[in-house]
């Protein structure tokens, strides 16, 4: 009698395919999620046992550990890319995501933290300071070095992002970017010896 496979082969072969395919931020990603959260549940799961009942008890499991229903989404929409590897045709319902009001800073908080930043100088609110009027990304900071900043001319290249992946850090290429920072900033106070 002839072993039947079950998803772990699957799962592997998925992964093993997406090493090839992804970028390593990527392939990264899904392995913790799959061994995270789809593996343990599916690892010993055939083809033929896997039917609407099974999906909905997984999906089940994952809302009662606590899970927002965005992060459950983004783990049913990878075992959906499981399946469709593996052959298997199978609806999988989707939970509902609640759109939230994103709270923004009124202008009287703006104020007060540009005080405190101000008033306590160091290289962490000097990041700080710059994401609040510049828009720069965290891992566009993070990459960022001072021969790529002129706070005398106004101008900061942006070459560079920093990319954490499981573990690691590596600084990405990336198209070149030039931001221009507003005359009435106030970020000679940055550049006083003490910084």
């Amino acid at each position: 009698m002839k072993k039947k496979i079950t998803m772990e082969y699957y799962i592997d072969c998925f992964l093993r395919t997406s090493y090839i395919k992804n970028k390593k931020s990527t392939y990264s990603t899904y392995s913790y999620t799959i061994y995270k959260r789809i593996y343990p549940y599916f690892k010993d799961y055939t083809k033929d046992n896997i039917n609407q009942g099974v999906i909905l008890q997984f999906i089940s499991e994952l809302s009662s550990s606590g899970l927002k229903n965005k992060s459950i989404r983004d783990i049913l929409i990878l075992l959906k890319e499981i399946f469709k590897y593996s052959g298997i045709s199978i609806d999988i319902p989707y939970p509902k995501l609640i759109k939230k009001r994103i709270s923004i800073f009124t202008n009287e908080d703006q104020r007060k933290l540009e005080e405190y930043l101000l008033q306590n100088i160091s290289p962490v609110h000097l990041g700080i300071y710059l994401s609040l009027y510049t828009g720069i990304r965290i891992g566009e900071l993070c990459a960022l070095s001072m021969d790529h900043v002129d706070l005398y001319q106004g101008k900061i290249l942006i070459d560079k992002t920093l990319v954490r992946v499981q573990r690691e850090s590596s600084k990405k290429k990336r198209c070149l970017s030039l931001i221009l920072l507003r005359q009435n900033l106030l970020f000679e106070r940055f550049l006083s010896p003490r910084f």
